[in-house]
């Protein structure tokens, strides 16, 4: 798979398929490894871009602590241009799901459409749970710095009901870049989209696991209601986080009605 210099690092990315673009961003430390099962149905009909983002897989290293989101859609950014790709229709999941929002936000006119999964758009809490859960966010912060054999058997064991995710995941795991995570982790707890959403004009399909973690289907629920080209949000049966990989088929069925609709519109 080729790399690319852009801007102050380097950024790692698959390119197969032909057809109309999809871009597909991973969850947070994750690489674009766990698009796999995407990569191999999408590319049959699409060009399918996958990247890892800096700071993740072989990608370069994520310095500093500042503008970490910034920076990361910045370089997906160059890598559209170096790659003569107008516009695409981009789809996060989790992490990847915030990266999304953020890009659309400021590269609107990169995106024929967006799709959110299994994520969030702010961190500003509404009530008694939603603090909860922010502050078991920011506790298991250092959770990152786990050695990557043992993250990699806990990452099996969380996924052993969905056999592909338990795989794949803890073959990731292994992977892992645990401080750079950590940061991105710390990055993404201080965003807050939901003023700036309404500009976002492109078709968005949102949608999340029924049985993912804490919180998460309110929090997709914000995010679903802020964007006025959402339709609505889509509840993934027996689905944790990424659903891309714990209902590898639904998924994938939800993602093709979407691009049909999106590329048959002019």
């Amino acid at each position: 798979m080729p790399i690319i210099k852009v801007s102050d690092t380097t950024i790692h990315y698959s390119d197969t398929g032909h057809g109309k673009p999809l871009v597909l961003v991973h969850g947070l430390a994750a690489t674009l490894n766990m698009w796999i099962p995407q990569i191999e149905e999408f590319s049959k009909n699409y060009r399918v871009i996958a990247i890892d983002v800096r700071g993740v897989g072989k990608s370069g290293k994520l310095k500093g602590w500042t503008n970490i989101l910034n920076r990361q859609v910045d370089d997906l950014k160059d890598l559209l241009d170096h790659l003569g790709v107008d516009s695409a229709v981009i789809c996060g999941v989790s992490y990847g799901g915030v990266f999304t929002q953020k890009f659309a936000l400021k590269y609107p006119e990169k995106c024929k459409a967006i799709a959110i999964f299994d994520s969030y758009s702010t961190t500003k809490v509404r009530n008694i749970k939603e603090l909860g859960w922010l502050i078991n966010v920011y506790l298991g912060a250092p959770s990152n710095l786990i050695p990557r054999k043992l993250l990699s058997v806990i990452m099996r064991n969380v996924y052993k009901r969905w056999p592909i995710a338990s795989k794949i995941m803890g073959d990731i795991a292994l992977e892992y870049r645990g401080f750079e995570a950590m940061k991105t982790r710390i990055a993404i707890n201080k965003v807050d989209f939901i003023p700036e959403l309404h500009k976002i004009n492109v078709p968005t399909l949102c949608a999340v696991g029924g049985t993912s973690w804490w919180q998460s289907i309110p929090f997709m629920e914000k995010c679903a209601n802020a964007i006025p080209t959402c339709d609505e949000l889509q509840i993934i049966p027996e689905s944790y986080d990424p659903s891309n990989l714990c209902q590898v088929q639904k998924f994938n069925k939800i993602l093709h009605t979407f691009l049909a609709k999106v590329y048959l519109e002019k």
